[in-house]
């Protein structure tokens, strides 16, 4: 449960999606937003202010960096780059769009959770409108799922999580809602033989990513789990988790409010597409101020949830930073960038804090890039949180770069 502080695509034989205006299939880059870490840091205090602040992103390959940016996306020779929520997909039942919340903001009662939806003019310029969405809570995570749009809306007064789905960009339908926070949507597919011997059938599989609290009565700290929403169609969820203090994957999503890119998924090779969420592996520590008490502590360390239905997760460890009673470290965002002449790869935010003296914590972001889910290497680190995680056109030259 989060802390509530205050023309277009084609595709190819492999149902990939090609941008008809680049002639290629998309070779992207990572988007890295970056968010000081506040004005009372490095004391825990300031931590509910950070996502208040003003982000930078970076275009991890190409070397632009953006201020005032918290997420992008390319599709239709442009890349559109937000302060709120933004991303790009060719729906279903319509034509390929942009669907963003400029005015987004992460905390509720600040901002505007209205959409707005971008699509090509007959001077094939880019051109918005609104869109629906749904009420239902706040909005927490806006993306797009392998051929529809996926709006997550969080309500704290009962808990409980609605997504709202479209398969055009235009019209909107809401599902039952579930207990606890969901996330961000991801999806894949894979082709199965028809029994009748028609034409194989693509069965989709979507995924959200999001976190639920656990009975923390016999530990000295709190803690939580990977929630996950599974949906055959796109509109009805059947959510789990793996439940108790040990259990992993563990999250810590609500620290900064930050559910908007929880989740991504990937090919890893062309028969095997998986899911990974940014998440946390579990240490159990004794009390050493209370040697004889059996109430000890639980830490975190940064890890990757890896799954490929959606239902099982593996949490692999990463070569970070280690649990302990004075420093822990956990997963914040993560994302998929689709690469011309392979499969692609997944990036991982993290944060870790370390607590020196009088209490006052060190904090550091950790930035990993893995091929497979399973090996990850970093690839950069620093002070400020590595919060939001996105995916652009690697050469942003070809396309329009346009601010929301």
């Amino acid at each position: 449960m989060p802390t509530d502080f205050g023309p277009g695509l084609i595709l190819d034989f492999l149902n990939q999606p090609i941008n008809v205006r680049w002639g290629t299939k998309p070779d992207e880059q990572g988007l890295l937003a970056e968010y000081p870490p506040g004005p009372g840091a490095p004391d825990f205090e300031s931590i509910q202010d950070v996502m208040r602040g003003t982000p930078t992103a970076y275009a991890l390959d190409s070397g632009q960096s953006f201020e005032g940016v918290n997420m992008g996306a390319s599709g239709l020779g442009y890349t559109v780059l937000a302060r709120g929520l933004v991303c790009f997909g060719n729906p279903r039942d319509g034509d390929p769009c942009f669907i963003a919340c400029p005015g987004y903001k992460y905390y509720s009662g600040e901002g505007s959770d209205a959409l707005q939806r971008g699509v090509l003019n007959e001077e094939e310029e880019l051109a918005w409108g609104p869109t629906g969405g749904g009420t239902g809570g706040k909005l927490i995570a806006l993306s797009f799922a392998e051929d529809a749009f996926f709006a997550v809306y969080y309500d704290y007064a009962e808990d409980s999580t609605t997504i709202a789905t479209s398969f055009d960009g235009v019209v909107w339908s809401r599902g039952s809602p579930f207990s606890s926070s969901g996330g961000a949507v991801a999806a894949t597919f894979k082709m199965v033989e028809d029994d009748e011997g028609g034409p194989d059938r693509k069965v989709i599989t979507y995924v959200s990513a999001g976190d639920i609290g656990q009975d923390n009565s016999e530990i000295m700290n709190s803690v939580s789990n990977l929630l996950w929403a599974v949906s055959n169609d796109g509109l009805e969820w059947s959510s789990g988790s793996n439940t108790g203090v040990l259990a992993e994957p563990g999250t810590n999503y609500g620290l900064l409010r930050n559910y908007a890119c929880t989740v991504a998924a990937g090919s890893v090779d062309a028969d095997r597409k998986i899911f990974v969420a940014a998440a946390a592996t579990k240490t159990r520590i004794n009390n050493p101020d209370e040697p004889e008490s059996e109430i000890p502590f639980v830490m975190l360390s940064t890890g990757a949830a890896v799954s490929e239905t959606g239902n099982t997760w593996n949490t692999i460890s990463v070569e970070g930073l280690p649990a302990g009673l004075d420093q822990i470290s956990f997963g914040l965002a993560a994302t998929y960038c689709r690469e011309k002449d392979s499969s692609g790869h997944f990036l991982m935010t993290d944060h870790e804090f370390i607590t020196g003296e009088e209490g006052h914590a060190t904090p550091n972001s950790t930035l990993y890039k893995s091929p497979d889910g399973n090996d990850w290497s970093k690839i950069k680190t620093n002070t400020n949180w590595m919060a939001t995680l996105s995916a652009i056109a690697r050469d942003l030259d070809k396309t329009t770069i346009v601010h929301i």
